[in-house]
């Protein structure tokens, strides 16, 4: 699978992100795990295949329904269910996709996007990070390997979640790694 579309990304080679300032480097990239897309994929799946399912349901119970309807309201009909699924599958990928957590060598960021006008941006120095925790519960979390990763700071903003993440565990691991790098480096200067 390619990068753009991984879950659990550690070290890429060309990403980078608005607001990366010079010399900083990224060291992991997570978003919800794919296997919490499946409710909404096959929902939407469901969804696109409203009209044939409709439509071999009619022509099994009383063929004759469907001559009766006229084929512009069918037409159009057809289309409005159709665009309403595309539209409901295109903007859960887009939420999927821009909802980035990002761990660089000097920062967490954590990038929240609602819906097309409203984005929530919050980040935290690793200098500020106190403590790293992750949870992983529940039936399918366990099976599947994702959970919730809580970065504790002494900042503003005093607690980043990261939700449904793949490998919480090592992304916890990674994190707390950055930050005990990070005060050995402060320590020795």
């Amino acid at each position: 699978m390619s990068m753009i579309l991984s879950a659990f990304v550690e070290h890429p080679k060309s990403a980078n992100f608005f607001g990366e300032d010079e010399g900083e480097t990224i060291v992991l990239v997570l978003r919800r795990s794919l296997i919490t897309n499946f409710r909404w994929l096959l929902l939407g799946i469901l969804g696109l295949m409203g009209p044939w399912v409709l439509g071999s349901i009619l022509a099994i119970v009383d063929p004759t329904t469907i001559d009766d309807v006229p084929y512009v309201i069918a037409f159009i009909g057809t289309a409005l269910w159709l665009l309403f699924w595309s539209a409901y599958l295109f903007i859960n990928f887009l939420n999927w996709f821009y909802n980035v957590h990002i761990a660089t060598n000097w920062r967490i960021v954590d990038m929240d996007f609602t819906g097309f006008l409203h984005r929530d941006i919050t980040e935290a120095p690793l200098r500020t990070v106190q403590d790293v925790t992750h949870q992983i519960s529940g039936f399918m979390p366990v099976l599947f390997n994702f959970g919730h990763v809580i970065i504790q700071t002494a900042g503003e903003n005093q607690q980043i979640d990261f939700h449904d993440v793949p490998k919480p565990a090592k992304a916890a691991d990674i994190i707390s790694d950055l930050v005990t790098t990070l005060h050995k480096e402060e320590g020795n200067n």
